[in-house]
């Protein structure tokens, strides 16, 4: 969960090995990199003040759409 570096490089690895699909190593990329940003949600609620969770948030939210949107609008 903390580390989407790892999830990546191992999609991309299936990916050249002909394992996967390039279409489902994208989306590998892209749960590994929500399971990451949902971390980081965590650690700002358990460790930081509700101001600072809540702009967090936000950015992150914001982030993850746009991503995911992405992917959508051009699949």
């Amino acid at each position: 969960f903390a580390d989407a570096q790892a999830g990546a490089i191992s999609a991309s690895t299936l990916v050249s090995e002909g394992a996967l699909t390039p279409e489902a190593g994208v989306v590998g990329v892209l749960l590994a990199f929500s399971t990451n940003t949902l971390s980081k949600l965590v650690a700002a609620w358990s460790t930081g003040t509700v101001r600072y969770a809540l702009i967090l948030t936000a950015g992150l939210l914001l982030l993850l759409a746009a991503t995911w949107g992405s992917w959508w609008i051009g699949r």
